[in-house]
């Protein structure tokens, strides 16, 4: 799944990797700022992805390059 970028620039992708033969879901958001490239990434099984998945939602909606400074 990619959403392509939002107002800000950022870029967010969802899928399914497996570590171990163990299914992870991921979401990865690129945030491009001051030249320079953020990677934040959640990952979880699938039952824990969905119950937690608007706190990971928080944290990277949070996310200020250089501290907000």
């Amino acid at each position: 799944d990619d959403s392509g970028p939002d107002a800000t620039g950022s870029y967010s992708f969802s899928y399914v990797t497996a570590v171990n033969g163990a299914p992870l879901w991921q979401r990865q958001d690129v945030v491009i700022a001051d030249g320079k490239a953020y990677q934040l990434i959640y990952t979880a099984d699938e039952q824990n992805y969905s119950e937690n998945l608007y706190m990971a939602e928080a944290m990277i909606n949070s996310f200020s390059p250089g501290g907000g400074e």
